[in-house]
């Protein structure tokens, strides 16, 4: 059954030259399990509200089925106040409305009538029902009816995806939107929702660029580019087989029509010329008495030549407008190596704690020389703090750790209150040395911020652009040891991929803190886990 129908979808925005989108032509069915992928600012979030209706563009799009469509946005937005059963009930504004009177109405000892009235339409507003319906919600989600009384501080990042999800399906929408679901939730929930979302009944776009999510929970992939919506059959590992087989037959086609042109330019030249030479001995001046004659080779062979080079013009114009775009591949590399002995770090039973309950509590583990360690736990558990203890940004309440002194720490939080925001991104990257610009441009590059990008300033930046700088600056320093915490938010597929490689061919120590299972595996050969 088709859901919604997408015919030469076009929007540009009033102070673009050119369009963001353009002719793009989708279908949505009610088995429709889609990823949509694509780099920063091709038009993902733009087609998102097109389907949701928040903005005009030209073209046609068919609701046939799919009236109530639920959004997950990528920030969450929640009153850390309002508790779990309130966050639910806010979904039907008027029964909690009607819920908040009837609460005012008891603690001022209304009279009777008055709360016979509001408990009438109440009812008359299916309220007892919407009571069941949260319950039964929430236990598929893991809550039971005491977590309806915790207000959403209380709740992990994992929790309140799961309650922003809850609150959205309990009004049985008929297409589900989700923006990067996956950001700030542990792999516990990380791999419930996959679980979720695979037996889910009703079709569903998810935007990310978790590959191992996309494969997990996704049967179609679109892909948003240069050439407008692709789309592909299967999970992400399936769109990239079939991306690569593509290309590489495009890039075969390409070397068959170079080859034909070749030829025929070879023919043309072998032709012409034998004309020419022809035609120039038999006159005086180059023009034989015969060379009009309808037997005379020469007009002949000059006349194939002509034949040929149209072919060869036609052909070369086709193949021009069918060469495939091959995006150049940017590499980088990070330097700095390990020196010293063989043990760089010494921890031992290390603790800390917020509040009267040790957040960390009796750690010991040695560092050596090369390591690659990633940080692994719930939310909450105490990942980033110990990577703040480590770096020397919070003292441990018990415990030594001891660093060898020849040791350079980078260190990425994603935390940007060393930037100076009136400097330019390239300068704030370099930090003013201009025999490093090329080094730091083709690394922003593999980041995807080129070209004239490089020269905003670091208060206009998006929190993505700011991440990225963050990022590329702290892999400018060459340090010994890299402490990364969640390096692949807000990178999309490309970029991931650059700086997997790059911290592969790394020669120094690692410890990352990473929700991305296939960056974390591929970076990474040894675990603690909180």
């Amino acid at each position: 059954m088709l859901y919604i129908q997408g015919q030469n979808i076009s929007f540009k925005y009033e102070e673009a030259e050119n369009e963001i989108l353009k002719n793009i032509s989708f279908s949505i069915d009610k088995d429709s399990k889609i990823g949509l992928i694509g780099s920063n600012g091709c038009g993902k979030t733009t087609l998102l509200k097109i389907l949701l209706g928040k903005l005009y563009f030209e073209g046609n799009l068919y609701r046939n089925n799919a009236g109530n469509i639920a959004y997950l946005p990528q920030e969450l937005d929640f009153n850390d106040d309002l508790k779990m059963i309130d966050y639910y009930f806010n979904t039907r504004p008027e029964l909690a409305e009607l819920r908040k009177k009837l609460s005012e109405s008891e603690d001022d000892y209304a009279d009777d009538e008055k709360i016979a009235l509001l408990w009438g339409d109440y009812i008359k507003f299916d309220g007892f029902s919407f009571e069941a319906d949260i319950s039964k919600i929430a236990g598929k989600f893991g809550f039971c009816d005491n977590d309806l009384e915790r207000t959403v501080s209380s709740l992990s990042g994992g929790e309140k995806t799961k309650l922003a999800l809850a609150s959205l399906l309990i009004n049985e929408p008929d297409l589900l939107i989700l923006d990067e679901p996956t950001n700030h939730i542990d792999e516990d929930s990380l791999v419930w929702l996959e679980g979720y979302l695979i037996n889910l009944k009703i079709p569903y776009i998810v935007v990310s660029h978790d590959r191992r999510f996309l494969d997990s929970c996704t049967k179609k992939i679109w892909e948003l580019g240069r050439d407008g919506l692709k789309e592909y059959s299967g999970n992400y590992s399936f769109y990239k087989l079939e991306k690569e087989r593509d290309l590489n037959y495009k890039i075969d086609q390409q070397k068959t029509a170079n080859k034909k042109v070749k030829q025929l330019k070879q023919a043309y030249t072998d032709r012409k010329h034998w004309a020419e030479t022809h035609q120039a001995s038999t006159g005086t001046e180059g023009n034989a008495k015969t060379y009009n004659s309808i037997t005379n080779f020469a007009k002949y062979a000059m006349q194939k030549a002509k034949n040929i080079e149209n072919r060869m013009g036609k052909l070369i114009v086709k193949a021009e407008s069918e060469k495939p775009f091959i995006e150049k591949k940017r590499s980088f590399s990070i330097d700095g190596e390990s020196s010293g002995g063989n043990i760089i770090l010494s921890v031992e039973d290390l603790s800390f704690r917020f509040t009267d309950e040790y957040l960390i509590d009796g750690l010991s583990f040695e560092l050596h020389k090369g390591d690659r360690i990633a940080v692994s736990g719930k939310n909450g558990s105490g990942k980033s703090t110990l990577l703040k203890i480590l770096t020397g940004n919070l003292s441990p309440e018990l415990g030594t750790l001891k660093w060898s002194p020849s040791v350079k720490i980078g260190y990425y939080a994603q935390e940007f209150e060393n930037f100076d925001f009136d400097k330019m991104l390239l300068e704030e990257v370099t930090q003013g040395d201009n025999l490093l610009q090329t080094k730091a441009r083709t690394l922003l590059g593999c980041l995807k911020i080129e070209k004239e990008m490089v020269f905003r300033k670091i208060a206009g930046l998006s929190i993505g652009e700011r991440s990225k700088t963050a990022l590329a600056k702290i892999l400018m320093t060459e340090p010994s040891v890299l402490i990364l915490d969640e390096p692949t938010n807000h990178l999309e597929i490309e970029s991931r991929e650059a700086l997997e490689n790059a911290i592969s061919d790394y020669q120094g120590t690692l410890i990352v803190v990473s929700h991305d299972r296939y960056f974390r595996e591929k970076v990474t050969d040894k675990m603690i886990i909180l």
